[in-house]
């Protein structure tokens, strides 16, 4: 493959071509200089990144990921592989992308955020500072690493999954519990008759911001595979100086992940190695202390009216006396979102036909773990 310095004129217009048509006609003029400059073996301005000369954008809230010369060079290799539809998604990364600058809707969600999770302001006031430090200064959207460890049950993965809703970023969650496939992170080489861009280049590619969310669960179940162990690969994004330069097996070109946010939950951090921890701000996610479980109860109430329409059907608020029934010796908030579930269901299960439910119009109540207990016994067949 040649280098930059090398191309010549004809090389140079056969990677314009590669770029996507969509792209708007002051983007291709910069790239088209940029490859004109490579073809020539003029300086070609960049960033100063260390993924290489990179054109400069006209958008100060904008980067380039990757060098898109170098990348479209690559691409060229697959192009005769009947890798086409591969290319097509990896010529996205090709082009710059927007960071996403929080503002003040974002932090008015926050603090609405912070009242329906009132047991987890240990983990919610330093990500408040640092979002009110960003709003202030408009400086983009990057969280600190953090992991969050605690009993199963008590909101970790709602709260990140809520922080993706806040913000409206693409978010790539991946599993880690008994997952040792480093390669699903790191692709595969394009010498294999298999081979595949990880997960990571393909999220990166499709998304329009550079600095989307990256949600780690269950790291400390992680295993350990033929080609490594999951977690340094965590250990290397966690690294800024590592993360801009991001090699995925496949694409052959570096890749600047160090725009992305990475958060991460464990039940526990004890078998976890010490320099995995030490990049990682840890909060403890406890079980909400009693005064908090009737917030709890009915914000998760509200949030689970607003799904399948339940609303129309439901009436808007629980009575004191039913909250008390759904909080009865519940040990989790993952238990009390599986009681109103079932509640849901059982209340339902008394109509028999969608227009006698209809009538209902705001009027039904879920049913009480109880009434549900006893009525599953009468389905089935038990005297």
């Amino acid at each position: 493959m040649p280098s930059l310095g090398r191309l010549n004129a004809a090389q140079a217009a056969h990677l314009l071509a590669l770029l996507p048509l969509r792209q708007n006609t002051s983007l291709r003029g910069r790239f088209a200089a940029t490859l004109s400059a490579a073809a020539e073996g003029r300086p070609q301005s960049g960033s100063g990144s260390r993924l290489g000369s990179t054109p400069a954008t006209q958008d100060p809230q904008s980067v380039w990921l990757v060098n898109p010369a170098a990348l479209l060079q690559r691409l060229q290799t697959e192009m005769a592989r009947d890798r086409s539809g591969l290319v097509e998604q990896l010529k996205q990364l090709a082009q710059p992308k927007v960071l996403r600058v929080p503002d003040s809707a974002h932090w008015a969600q926050l603090l609405e955020l912070y009242q329906r999770m009132p047991h987890l302001a240990a983990v919610l006031d330093p990500l408040l500072n640092r979002i009110k430090l960003q709003i202030a200064t408009q400086h983009p959207l990057k969280l600190s690493p953090t992991l969050l460890t605690g009993a199963p049950g008590n909101g970790k993965s709602h709260l990140l999954h809520q922080l993706a809703e806040v913000f409206n970023v693409p978010t790539l969650e991946l599993q880690l519990g008994g997952n040792a496939d480093n390669l699903a992170l790191v692709g595969t080489s394009r010498h294999w008759g298999s081979a595949s861009p990880g997960k990571l280049a393909l999220f990166l590619a499709q998304s329009p911001v550079a600095n989307p969310l990256i949600l780690l669960e269950e790291i400390d179940k992680s295993g350990i595979g033929q080609h490594g162990w999951t977690l340094d690969i965590v250990l290397l994004l966690l690294e800024p100086e590592n993360a801009c330069e991001f090699e995925d097996k496949f694409v052959e070109v570096p890749i600047d992940l160090s725009h992305c946010s990475f958060l991460a939950t464990a039940n526990s951090s004890a078998q976890l190695p010490a320099p995995l921890l030490s990049r990682f701000q840890t909060c403890l996610v406890s079980a909400p202390p009693p005064e908090a479980w009737s917030i709890i109860l009915n914000n998760l109430y509200a949030h689970l009216l607003l799904q399948e329409g339940r609303a129309q059907l439901f009436h808007s608020t629980l009575p004191q006396e039913l909250q008390a029934e759904f909080l009865a010796q519940c040990p989790s908030i993952r238990e009390l979102r599986k009681r109103l579930e079932q509640g849901f269901d059982a209340a339902l299960a008394c109509f028999d036909s969608p227009e006698a439910l209809l009538r209902q119009k705001g009027e039904l109540l879920p049913e009480a773990p109880e009434t549900q207990a006893s009525e599953t016994q009468k389905r089935m067949g038990f005297f």
